[in-house]
């Protein structure tokens, strides 16, 4: 095959591929990035080197006949020497808890461990209690199917719960005064009770865990929250609760179909907090301000087709900001109660679908104010006339980049080889 054909043969590729390659943003693919962070998949696991059924897992590190050192010693499934470089390691275990106690108990430990690959269930308490205990890390288990929580951890930091899976129990995770916590890439399905709940947990990062149908989704309270990439769907409190928190950060969060009490997310008690590029579709509510909250910035989330309002400030809710959200196709898209919220920056307001007013001098700035139903009488000053947020794609930076960068390449290729062809011809 001659140049030529092959060179037309990539470029006829690449004009075929590049469409496909681009994600620009329209209003059903608004907020949540093509970049972000993926679910993993994880192998469940099925088969087992022990079977513990009848013989629970129970480590004090305070108790010498049942501390780290003396079960490492004495049993063929624990193993390591309790260092960050070789933590304890207790993996590959099955527990019935036989409706009595918790499966696997850690008190009062400092050492480095890890537990892994377990399935425990049963459990009348927990799969797994920690209490009093740092530095651990749990991973690839299985906690589902427990008469009380799933996992359980009471006090303690450094703590990481990743890959785990934790559906059919009375409560799944659930989390109080622990601290330096990181709750990442769990699967927390069909829970009677919560799905995650952190309680007065500083400086925790909860993110790309996949949550759906428990009574209550993820619930936060404490300083300095980083929750992101997580997907809500299908709760009947709420989806996703920011309660006494302070200065935390909720960004790229999908939270859909929360018929919910409290909807999509509800901010209760909280101040300094930043809700950012959050897609909130299909709850009650898409956001609800209950209580005492001020100071809070709600920027650039999608808030569509929610069945009663989009969002709703109650009485005692003062001082926020909402700017540069795109409001689509709510029943009512806010009502605000409070005093001295601002929906703009000053600069840019918010897009409103039903916004009657012109642009007469083509800014992309309404030339009248939006008018926000509620006792509070605000006003959007500068609504929006397009939701155009920023463009995203799978590759991250500009969009289609990578792609735009080989067809160019391409094309001059094409180009060149062309020319010096006919300049053979000649």
């Amino acid at each position: 095959m001659s140049k030529l054909k092959i060179s037309l043969a990539v470029l006829l590729l690449l004009l075929l591929f590049y469409p496909m390659s681009t994600t620009f943003i329209t209003p059903n693919s608004l907020m949540v990035s093509e970049n972000s962070p993926k679910i993993q998949e994880f192998e469940i696991i099925t088969s087992f080197d022990w079977d513990l059924t009848g013989t629970p897992i129970y480590i004090d590190d305070t108790i010498p006949g049942s501390n780290w050192s003396y079960t490492a010693a004495t049993y063929a499934w624990c193993s390591g020497a309790g260092t960050m470089n070789d933590p304890y390691v207790i993996e590959n275990v099955l527990i019935d808890g036989l409706n009595s106690s918790s499966c696997i108990t850690i008190l009062n430990s400092n050492q480095f461990f890890t537990i892994r690959n377990c399935n425990v269930y049963n459990a009348g308490a927990a799969g797994i209690f920690l209490l009093n205990t740092s530095n651990g890390t749990l991973l690839l288990n299985n906690c589902s199917y427990n008469n009380g929580y799933g996992i359980r951890i009471l006090g303690g930091e450094n703590n990481r719960i990743i890959d785990n899976i934790i559906n059919h129990n009375y409560a799944a995770l659930w989390i109080a005064n622990s601290h330096y916590i990181t709750i990442s890439l769990n699967v927390v399905n069909n829970n009677d009770d919560l799905g995650i709940y952190c309680g007065n947990c500083n400086d925790g990062e909860v993110s790309e865990n996949t949550l759906k149908s428990n009574y209550g989704g993820l619930y936060y309270s404490g300083y300095n929250g980083t929750l992101t990439y997580n997907t809500l769907e299908n709760h009947t409190y709420f989806g996703l609760a920011l309660e006494w928190a302070y200065n935390s950060f909720v960004q790229e969060n999908s939270i859909t179909k929360n018929n919910a009490v409290y909807g999509g997310i509800i901010f209760s008690t909280a101040v300094n907090n930043t809700a950012f590029k959050n897609s909130l579709r299909n709850n009650s509510y898409g956001i609800y301000f209950i209580g005492v909250c001020y100071d809070n910035i709600i920027k650039e989330n999608l808030i569509e087709n929610n069945d009663l309002y989009g969002f709703s400030i109650s009485s005692g809710s003062d001082n926020n900001s909402i700017f540069k959200n795109c409001f689509i196709g709510n029943k009512l898209h806010a009502t605000d109660n409070g005093i001295g919220n601002h929906w703009d920056n000053g600069f840019e307001g918010n897009y409103w679908d039903n916004y009657t007013g012109l642009d007469n001098n083509d800014d992309g700035i309404g030339d009248i104010p939006y008018n926000i139903s509620g006792s509070a009488g605000s006003q959007d000053n500068f609504p929006l006339m397009v939701c155009s947020p920023e463009e995203t794609t799978s590759n991250g930076g500009i969009p289609g980049f990578n792609v735009l960068t080989i067809l160019i390449i391409g094309m001059l290729v094409f180009l060149h080889i062309l020319k010096k062809r006919k300049y053979k011809l000649k």
